[in-house]
């Protein structure tokens, strides 16, 4: 029984596959974004293991690094509002600019002679990492077929368990050989090449970024528009469960990890 000829529209559809520039292709995006925040995940944990060496470095102790960290955290608040903003003008200008935030924060914390210096790099840092992370998520959600969306995503999330296996390996090794500072300069040098790389990624629709730009909603009294920014929509109660639930659990995971590191 000879086999049914394959239809001109699938011919069409696996030679456009075929033909797919690199920078398009779904094995890139994930590569790329794995391989970024890779390092902005060794840039979190890397505070767990090493806090007393860093603090002893700065020429402070580990109370006070603690809330160094501890700011760079409360920075982390204004991750909705990044979001916002880059639903406006578009998640991969924002993934730009906080790699490139989150690089200089690396490495004016390794230049950084006192306390002060260093607390504004942690904010820079702090704001690079909630800049990042979720629009990442929102920008390969566009990219990813729906069937294997969250396969994608849970792949990107490698990223932490490396960070905790090979970043913070790689970071002990040039502490150990060099010095503190090091580990901060190769991440801040790598987090800004990063950034130049996230400049091949495919654009975003500009029409559905100009019609956000452009919501009728930036018209409403100022009262409306912050109870409408905490409205997320039909499913609010399930989403502000997650939200919870994430926030605990980063709660805890924190805690035994900066245990484990003292």
């Amino acid at each position: 029984m000879k086999r049914k000829p394959k239809s001109s529209t699938h011919s069409t559809m696996y030679r456009d596959r075929k033909r797919k520039p690199l920078f398009q292709r779904l094995g890139y995006l994930l590569a790329m974004g794995i391989s970024a925040k890779l390092l902005i995940d060794t840039n979190i944990q890397i505070f767990n293991p090493f806090l007393t060496i860093i603090g002893s470095g700065i020429g402070i102790g580990a109370v006070a690094m603690g809330r160094l960290v501890s700011l760079r955290n409360l920075v982390g608040l204004t991750a909705p509002v990044l979001g916002s903003l880059a639903d406006r003008v578009g998640h991969k200008l924002v993934m730009r600019i906080s790699l490139l935030a989150t690089g200089m924060g690396m490495i004016c914390a390794a230049l950084s002679g006192n306390i002060l210096f260093f607390a504004l790099a942690m904010v820079l840092c702090g704001a690079g990492h909630a800049g990042y992370t979720p629009n990442l998520h929102a920008y390969l959600s566009t990219k990813l077929p729906y069937e294997k969306r969250a396969r994608g995503l849970g792949i990107i999330e490698y990223s932490w368990a490396l960070a905790g296996i090979v970043g913070l390996f790689v970071s002990g090794y040039l502490i150990e050989t060099w010095s503190w500072k090091t580990p901060f300069f190769v991440i801040g040098t790598g987090l800004i090449a990063m950034s130049l790389v996230y400049s091949t990624f495919p654009s975003e629709n500009q029409k559905a970024l100009e019609t956000r730009s452009h919501s009728p909603g930036k018209k409403k009294p100022y009262p409306r528009r912050i109870t409408g920014f905490f409205n997320l929509g039909k499913y609010a109660s399930s989403a502000w469960g997650c939200i919870a639930v994430s926030g605990f659990t980063m709660f805890a995971i924190m805690h035994l990890m900066i245990i484990h590191g003292g």
